[in-house]
């Protein structure tokens, strides 16, 4: 009996395309935090990619000759060798599987023992899922106006709207290419619903990647293939035209001036926000030009390099290409580039080969014209960081792929195992497939549920269970920095909260604190909340001299705000610590200075409310009241009624070392901004 298992009759034609469809639909809820949907959605992918490979123990596989296929593979091969020089390897790691599932996808598609049926039914499966999308867009416009532009489940209208634009353009084909009446009608019907959808999101970005990429597909298909006829493409411009209109007429926001405002991008705030991301992305580059930072790390970097009036969040650069130089040197841009000309190149080859049908003529062309208009629009976005994006872009690769292929009759190479091999081998590639792609990325899931039960238990008093969970990190996950700044963040509770400990058994806490921040940065010398956790340490040690006390803190304080000049917590502790020393200018300009910076959600209002109570105490009750005014319109949950005209508002313990490193500890990986 053979040690290499057959695939069930019934599962083998969709088993392929379902875990496809399964990943990508996973993916549309991994925002860069849950990571469960990430652990599914890999899992689920390197299944499949082990069930296209199965049939190729049995026998043989046929691997494709192609430039692009080995591109593909170069590209995905050197991101795992760039995490030996990665600043930050666990965070690597992770991003590494994530921006995988690209390659992964085409390989197993194209790979697949039929693979034409196995891409006829993932393609199925994925316009579904499209479609649903375009549809949820159209609710979101119409039914919840105060959003104004559609985006789940994205958190960026931009993102989906790339994802509807990847398979809006071979809608079109579809339609042009249908015989039957029918048919063109349900294609023209998708088109619409698709085009809607874009049109709902409001990105403007993807209305130009759409452009290139439906010109291309219009202009080239008319001078290649008689499918292209007039007066279908008459149809099909009127029924989009119709679509802009009653969605103009009948939607919450102006779409026509949202199309005007391309004529004049440096207007808008965005649009400047974006020229800040390159500025401080090239500055990143000219500091890390060869190698770069590590894969995935650009959010980690990139607070020292932020520009005052960026108020982005600050994890992609909105310039793909420009974000792979950051993160992998300048072979990651050029890899990515490579790529990009092959497939043009291949595309103009396959579109002269002779014999070739219309019909796949203008296939490849729509195609082509989908991965054109995300590639034009991921320089303005990040849609290469997005995990059903990436998802999809592998199918759409695949199917490209697959057309040219066919169009240039190119011969696979048959690749044999040795039958005594087989057997061994096979298990192998399963073990390895269980043990990295499940471990991997499960093992950020574990790390999180862990230190959430942690921290429950240290809030709530049970220090030595919530230090048992702590340990278990650490066996598990020695490389991760998190656990050793929530050790060290444990000390300081204890520290603080039991000044009656003895002096010997305080030292002894000091020590083991300050331990855990070293190897905390050992693993990932970014993050400021480990010298902000230093200062507090020394601000702690009560029997230290208060100037060796008030020096260190100043000096770990200081360290922080270089590594982010927007952690609040390090500045407000640093301030006090200047206001309660005496240096009462240096420490109202600490808070001047950080006013300069635009900061998410209300955490501007805590600069002017801790302003507005110095200033009152000063005997500047005018400028202090402006800051109280400034804070209220701010809004950080406070009514101006409750606030005393001639008395300042006392500043809360909404940036106390516990509750600020609380919310700053669960060191994750963000997501879609």
């Amino acid at each position: 009996m053979s040690a290499v298992p057959s695939v069930p009759a019934r599962a083998g034609p969709w088993l392929i395309p379902g875990l496809v469809a399964f990943g990508l639909g996973t993916g549309l809820f991994y925002n860069g935090l849950d990571h469960r949907y990430l652990f599914l959605a890999v899992s689920a992918l390197w299944v499949a990619l082990l069930a296209a490979l199965w049939p190729g123990f049995r026998s043989h596989w046929s691997v494709p000759r192609s430039a692009v296929v080995g591109g593909v593979v170069l590209l995905w091969a050197f991101w795992g060798v760039s995490l030996t020089w990665s600043t930050v390897p666990y965070t690597s790691a992770i991003y590494y599987w994530w921006l995988g599932t690209l390659p992964v996808t085409f390989l197993l598609l194209v790979l697949a023992r039929e693979p034409d049926r196995v891409l006829r039914g993932t393609l199925s499966l994925l316009g579904v899922l499209v479609l649903l999308l375009g549809l949820a867009a159209l609710i979101q416009y119409y039914g919840f106006p105060e959003i104004r532009r559609a985006r789940w489940p994205f958190l960026n209208p931009n993102s989906l709207a790339g994802l509807l634009n990847l398979f809006l353009v071979p809608a079109f084909w579809a339609f042009f290419r249908s015989a039957r009446r029918g048919r063109s009608i349900l294609a023209l019907l998708a088109a619409c619903i698709l085009f809607a959808g874009v049109l709902a999101t409001g990105s403007r970005g993807a209305l130009v990647g759409l452009a290139v990429g439906a010109g291309v597909l219009l202009g080239v298909g008319v001078r290649v293939t008689p499918l292209v006829r007039r007066r279908r493409t008459a149809v099909l411009v009127l029924a989009l035209s119709a679509v802009f209109t009653v969605m103009s007429l009948t939607g919450p926001s102006d779409l026509g001036e949202r199309v005007r405002s391309l004529s004049d991008p440096a207007a808008e705030g965005s649009w400047r926000t974006r020229l800040h991301l390159w500025s401080a992305t090239w500055h990143m580059v000219q500091d890390h030009p060869w190698l770069g930072t590590g894969l995935g790390t650009f959010f980690l970097h990139f607070p020292r390099y932020r520009h005052p009036e960026d108020g982005s969040g600050g994890y992609y650069a909105h310039m793909d290409p420009l974000q792979f130089w950051a993160e992998t040197g300048i072979a990651g841009p050029l890899l990515f580039y490579l790529i990009l000309i092959g497939v043009l190149a291949r595309t103009v080859r396959a579109l002269r080969a002779p014999g070739v049908e219309p019909e796949r003529k203008l296939g490849i062309l729509g195609w082509f014209g989908g991965l054109l208009a995300v590639a034009v629009h991921t320089h303005i976005t990040f849609h290469l960081y997005l995990l059903p994006t990436l998802i999809a872009l592998g199918a759409a690769l695949a199917a490209w792929y697959r057309l040219t292929e066919q169009a240039l009759e190119t011969e696979r190479r048959r690749v044999a195992l040795p039958r005594a091999v087989r057997p061994w081998l096979f298990q192998g590639l399963a073990a390895m497939i269980a043990s990295q792609a499940a471990f991997q990325t499960f093992l950020p899931v574990w790390v999180e549920t862990a230190q959430a039960n942690a921290r429950q238990r240290i809030t709530s008093g049970e220090y030595t269970r919530g230090l048992r969970h702590l340990n278990a990190i650490t066996r598990f996950a020695p490389h991760y920095d998190g656990v050793y700044l929530a050790k060290a963040e444990l000390i300081l509770r204890i520290l603080k909260g039991t000044p009656t400990l003895a002096r010997e058994k305080q030292r002894s806490l000091f020590r083991e604190g300050l331990r855990d921040l070293r190897r905390a940065e050992r693993r990932n010398a970014l993050r400021p909340q480990a010298p902000y956790l230093r200062g507090a340490l020394w601000g702690s040690a009560g029997w230290q001299s208060p100037t060796v006390r008030r020096d260190r803190a100043r000096a770990a304080w200081r360290e922080a705000l270089g590594r982010d000049p927007r952690f609040l917590p390090a500045r407000h502790a640093l301030a006090r610590l200047e206001w309660r020393s005496g240096n009462r200018e240096r420490a109202l300009a600490l808070v001047r200075d950080a006013l300069a910076w635009r900061y998410p959600g209300a955490g501007k209002a805590s600069l002017y409310r801790q302003g507005a109570q110095w200033l009152f105490e000063l005997g500047r009750r005018e400028r202090a009241r402006s800051f109280l005014r400034e804070a209220q319109r701010i809004g950080e949950g406070f009514r101006r009624d409750t606030v005393p005209e001639g008395d300042p508002t006392p500043v809360d313990g909404a940036h106390s070392e516990k509750s600020a490193f609380l919310n700053a500890l669960p060191v994750r990986f963000p997501g879609k901004p």
